[in-house]
């Protein structure tokens, strides 16, 4: 779909992406002006439909892109193999929180696609919010000892059983909390941590030996 853009040079590719990051994380899907993106990456209006055929197009490729982005500099912390399962979990929601931070508009970007998902774009979102659990779901099992989990659990039923649990508090938080802004939501993922590690005690009970 996107052979047009990703022929031109890598430069060029950062700066439209860039350009799209920025009115995008500013203004939300619905506001933003295609106009001024073109302008930004200093390319014509005509070109960058060229590239992406729509706005939704770029809108999702970029979204996607700087999921990977985030995703990629999460697994670049140092999470030890053979880790205890809630401490990994903890490890890297402390670790999702900071990037928040260090990125702002990147997220804010998926903030707004996920929290606030902009009209047309629901079917979307909702298979890009599930493969990011399965693909969380299949790095932490490469990464969690084993030998601690009762024998009637195991590590693979016990991951799917905190996972599916994650996705329902998550969409509780999301139900109670859809009017904050993303700066508001930093203290919410504050809030859904602190719950999720508590309950963690109680779910290691269950689960270790």
């Amino acid at each position: 779909m996107f052979e047009n853009f990703f022929k031109i040079d890598i430069d060029k590719q950062k700066r439209v992406l860039a350009a799209a990051l920025e009115v995008f994380s500013r203004e939300g899907y619905l506001r933003a002006n295609t106009n001024e993106i073109a302008a930004l990456a200093e390319i014509s209006k005509g070109l960058l439909f060229h590239y992406f055929g729509s706005k939704k197009n770029l809108y999702l490729l970029l979204l996607d892109e700087t999921v990977k982005q985030m995703t990629e500099r999460l697994m670049h912390i140092h999470l030890p193999s053979q880790a205890e399962l809630f401490e990994l979990l903890r490890v890297i929601s402390v670790e999702k929180l900071r990037i928040a931070v260090e990125d702002p508009k990147g997220y804010r970007l998926i903030y707004e696609a996920f929290m606030h998902t902009p009209k047309g774009l629901e079917e979307d979102m909702k298979a890009r919010f599930s493969g990011l659990f399965v693909n969380s779901e299949a790095r932490i099992a490469d990464l969690v000892d084993d030998s601690l989990f009762k024998p009637s659990v195991g590590k693979d039923k016990a991951i799917k059983i905190l996972m599916a649990y994650m996705r329902g508090i998550f969409a509780e938080y999301i139900e109670k909390n859809n009017a904050l802004t993303p700066e508001e939501a930093v203290a919410f993922l504050e809030d859904y941590s602190r719950q999720l590690f508590q309950d963690f005690e109680v779910l290691r009970e269950a689960f270790y030996k």
